[in-house]
């Protein structure tokens, strides 16, 4: 029998796997927020669809690192994102059968919530167990990386057309702006007083980014803001 990988070897395995998980999942939200949107006709429906999604990460993310602290974090890892996969087929047999409704997303969105809250901690402890010391710069990039790219092309792929479209190409140039400020940041390495760093980042936000968010009126005003404030 062949050896079970370790180190970067294992590392590169579950991070393959955990890009797929993440294209999927953000995918599956991206979509359904514009499906509530689509069925509402209201802005109120796409918000709320996110704070139910968001909002247990905030709450369970405090404790959810000091259980996985003392679980096996191989097994948190899998059966976190078992249970974000069952809640997907449930909202895909739903929408087939058409009995999805809206506050279906609310309930839904909060438990793959719950479970993003175990998954992260246990995913990022792992790695420190798994691979040396001196691979941990390589693997931190790997996984900034991820994230971004999965940023850029999970909009562009879940739309729908039209303003679906609109809104994936302005979160898809917010994510490009975010995988080039993480580069260049990584290449110069920041001010040295950081509180300045902070300071000078929220005004560039602001004035750059925000504004023209806020008084851009056509696609062009939105993908240079979107790239800027990230």
């Amino acid at each position: 029998m062949s050896p079970r990988p370790s180190g970067m070897k294992a590392f590169i395995l579950i991070w393959v796997g955990q890009v797929f998980s993440m294209v999927a999942t953000q995918m599956t939200n991206f979509a359904m927020g514009i499906w509530a949107w689509e069925q509402t006709g209201e802005a109120t429906a796409l918000a709320m669809v996110n704070f139910f999604a968001f909002t247990p990460l905030i709450i369970f993310s405090p404790i959810a690192g000091v259980l996985v602290d003392r679980w096996n974090r191989k097994l948190v890892m899998a059966l976190s994102d078992i249970g974000a996969g069952i809640v997907t087929i449930t909202m895909l047999v739903l929408l087939l059968t058409g009995n999805l409704k809206v506050w279906h997303l609310y309930i839904t969105g909060a438990i793959s919530g719950i479970f993003g809250a175990f998954q992260w901690p246990a995913y990022s402890a792992a790695i420190t167990l798994m691979v040396p010391k001196k691979h941990y710069a390589r693997t931190s990039g790997m996984i900034s990386m991820a994230g971004s790219g999965v940023g850029i092309i999970v909009p562009i792929l879940a739309s729908t057309g039209g303003d679906s479209t609109i809104l994936g190409s302005v979160q898809s140039a917010g994510a490009i702006g975010g995988l080039a400020g993480g580069m260049i940041l990584t290449a110069w390495g920041g001010l040295k007083e950081k509180i300045y760093g902070v300071l000078w980042g929220w005004i560039l936000i602001g004035s750059l980014g925000l504004m023209l968010m806020g008084l851009g009126r056509s696609l062009p005003f939105w993908l240079s803001g979107s790239f800027l404030i990230f």
